[in-house]
């Protein structure tokens, strides 16, 4: 398998390897921006106190902004103004802007500098994209025009997301593949990209809309920051930036992100970089970005301590045309004690991934639903190496219909000198045998010590598949009370190091494990859409005693638990 590695770090990386571009911390964020993406460099004062200021795309930059009579009418004024901690800004709800919104100012740790809605209707949008006009015609109904000029920000990497009546585009590889509408082709210029789309009418009636700015927002070493109720699209990069840019150390944020949409992002929905830390993102949805929701680093040190919680990521891009990303719902890369739980992923890459990348690091996935993962995509993907010491813990999980073929993998634990422990317990896996979809359960090829304990594996795929595969790189597994169930397949379907296959009796007697695991129906209360057990369920109070306290659902787990994410009440 390809290691999982954002887009971003990799540039990052070689950036800092060649020496061609590198972080540099910085007095303003506008220090790293090139010259002609400022537009308002000089910084004024309005009050010196807490305020609540008001933006509307009705409103004047002349007027005080302290009302909704008296708003502002741009984010560049926003941008200008000293904002002091216990400062909201409210943004009109069904307004939008072309702008990026440079938080340059940071509150306290109880007192945030605030960014959210006021008014009725719609979220209030930041749009990072322009509409592209003067095309001109090629043949074989071919048009062409000059890209936005995206502004610079540390040197990073960006690509354009491309919309046509609100429809997303699909890059193409030449210009010759140009024969469909909705598709672009792009040629990059020293100069100003060039942008070729197919179509049977003149793109100026098409509303064709380019990503012009690379983020939506920019935080880059600045705390205790607030974003509630805004959605940010089409950006060039992320919809949301979040960085440290220390060479010596990461940044706790303690940022919170409530309730924000995004939307057709080019690499990343959101993104903690570069050991921004310490931050809570909640109530949030992430859609057709290039990554959904994503902590990342490149340093000695990680983006730790992160929360997602009760986010929704749905049909994000691995795009692999142009700059490469991934599509993965949420992302953890070389970062630590990072959360991922009440959370849900539909029609992603992968559901969840992390990729430790050689670093001691703990996480925790649980209380989640993975649903429809794209082909060949796992739903939650335990990646990469780990020293001695490390945890990853994926409990109480729901699986239902990973992606048909290699990696298809419900859970997947992956990393060839992986040494850190691993529990999977307590998920309820279903595949319904469709061909879009796998019928592979777990597979763990390597590891020190893997606990698998409490989970249901059903599988209605027919031979030949596995509901559970263990690798020969496994050192110490510690495996019981499992159920399986495969009611279309009456084969072997235990596997171990790719050679042996066995059915459940002959596999606890190879393994020495599965003490009192079973291959038999769980007694779901409606398969295919309520994987909670009925009352007559074998896996009713038959799970190992762990350390869990509550299900899927928050029901307390009394006397002895039941097996899967479900506790009967």
């Amino acid at each position: 398998m390809r290691r999982i590695l954002p887009v971003l770090a990799q540039i990052v990386l070689l950036c800092l390897i060649s020496g061609s571009c590198k972080f540099i911390k910085a007095t303003s964020l506008k220090d790293n921006l090139t010259e002609d993406s400022t537009q308002n460099p000089e910084h004024t004062t309005e009050t010196g106190q807490p305020a609540n200021y008001y933006v509307s795309n009705d409103g004047d930059d002349d007027n005080s902004g302290l009302s909704p009579k008296e708003a502002w009418r741009s984010i560049a004024k926003v941008n200008k103004a000293v904002l002091a901690p216990g400062t909201t800004v409210f943004f009109k709800r069904g307004d939008e802007w072309r702008e990026t919104l440079i938080v340059e100012e940071e509150g306290t740790s109880d007192s945030y500098v605030s960014f959210s809605a006021y008014g009725t209707g719609a979220k209030p949008i930041i749009n990072g994209a322009d509409f592209v006009v003067g095309w001109v015609k090629k043949p074989k109904k071919i048009w062409t025009a000059d890209c936005p000029k995206v502004p610079d920000y540390f040197g990073l990497p960006y690509d354009y997301i491309v919309i046509a009546n609100g429809r997303l585009y699909e890059r193409v590889g030449g210009l010759d593949e140009l024969d469909n509408d909705g598709e672009f082709f792009l040629e990059n210029n020293p100069g100003r990209d060039r942008i070729s789309i197919y179509s049977e009418i003149a793109p100026d009636s098409l509303k064709t809309e380019v990503s012009a700015r690379m983020f939506g927002i920019c935080v880059a070493d600045k705390a205790y920051i607030s974003l509630k109720n805004l959605e940010l699209r089409n950006c060039a990069h992320s919809g949301a930036f979040f960085m440290s840019t220390s060479e010596k150390a990461g940044f706790d944020g303690n940022c919170i992100i409530d309730s924000c949409d995004f939307y057709r992002n080019r690499i990343t929905g959101i993104i903690f970089d570069n050991g921004y830390s310490n931050n809570t993102v909640r109530n949030c949805i992430s859609t057709y970005n290039g990554n959904g929701f994503y902590c990342s680093s490149d340093q000695k040190w990680g983006s730790d301590r992160n929360v997602f919680i009760k986010c929704y990521s749905g049909n994000n891009i691995n795009h692999t045309k142009g700059l490469y990303s991934d599509g993965h719902g949420f992302g953890i890369w070389n970062s630590d004690d990072n959360i991922i739980e009440y959370c849900e992923s539909f029609n992603d890459k992968y559901g969840i991934v992390i990729d430790p990348n050689n670093r001691d690091n703990d996480i925790i996935i649980r209380y989640n639903y993975i649903h429809n993962t794209q082909k060949r995509s796992p739903g939650i993907n335990v990646g990469g190496n780990t020293p001695e010491g490390t945890l990853h813990q994926v409990y109480y999980n729901l699986i239902v219909n990973t992606g048909a073929g290699e990696d298809g993998y419900a859970i997947w634990v992956y990393g060839r000198s992986r040494k850190g422990e691993v529990h999977i317990c307590n998920n309820t896996i279903f595949q319904d045998g469709n061909t879009t979809h796998s019928a592979f359960g777990i597979m763990a090829t390597a590891g020190n010590d893997l606990t698998l304990k409490n989970n249901i594996v059903f599988s209605e795929g027919k031979y030949p598949f596995a509901v559970l595969y263990l690798g020969s790189g496994l050192s110490e597994t510690h495996i019981s009370n499992n159920v399986y169930y495969t009611p279309n397949c009456d084969r072997e379907i235990f596997f171990l190091t790719g050679m042996i296959s066995a059915d459940i009796v002959e596999w606890q007697k190879l393994t020495n494990s599965e003490v009192n695991s079973r291959k038999t129906d769980p007694l779901f209360v409606k398969k295919g859409s309520d994987y909670s057990l009925r009352e007559n369920s074998p896996c009713i109070n038959a799970g190992a005693h762990l350390e869990y306290r509550m299900d899927i659902l928050g029901n307390p787990i009394v006397d002895s638990p039941d097996i899967g994410c479900f506790e009967k009440q």
